[in-house]
């Protein structure tokens, strides 16, 4: 549970999404549906997709193996967590979509609690270009920023003729 005060804080990128095209959908769309269909005329264009842009921000994908849902839940808290591809925390959800997280590493007092905002086994390509297009960010972490992926080699490709690494 969390309060508008919580909400307003968060970041919406609104700017950056409002030149795309899911946003020009959403425009028609989402706009018509809630002030027309719903009956919220008094409700301004720019207020429902603000809230929709904050929303697509900060959102985190639920998964539930145990009831087979995937859905997605804003938790105001844990979006102010800096985004890192090598973070020092994990998040998971319990049956009553309650996040919790655990630390995976010693954190320092004063150090960032990092948590990352994508799917660690992603390449640096599809990370980047996932981050870009849902929180409105180029990642430049030490995990993106180097070819060989801190020597994991997890986005390469290997040459079936010489053996050689290809690195993005």
């Amino acid at each position: 549970i969390f309060s508008f005060e919580d909400f307003s804080k968060l970041e919406s990128h609104i700017e950056d999404r409002k030149a795309t095209k899911m946003y020009e959908m959403l425009r028609v769309n989402l706009v018509s549906f809630i002030v027309n269909f719903l009956q919220f005329p008094n409700t301004s264009e720019d207020d429902i997709l603000n809230v929709a842009a904050t929303l697509d921000t900060n959102c985190f994908e639920v998964f539930l193996p145990s009831k087979l849902v995937k859905v997605r839940g804003i938790y105001p808290k844990a979006a102010m967590m800096a985004h890192d591809c090598r973070p020092n925390t994990k998040h998971c959800f319990d049956d009553n979509f309650e996040m919790k997280v655990f630390a995976t590493t010693a954190i320092k007092k004063g150090e960032m609690i990092l948590t990352s905002y994508t799917h660690p086994l992603k390449s640096t390509i599809e990370r980047r270009l996932g981050l870009k297009q849902a929180k409105c960010f180029d990642c430049l972490c030490s995990r993106c920023k180097d070819p060989t992926e801190m020597n994991t080699f997890a986005s390469s490709l290997i040459c079936s003729v010489c053996g050689g690494v290809l690195t993005s």
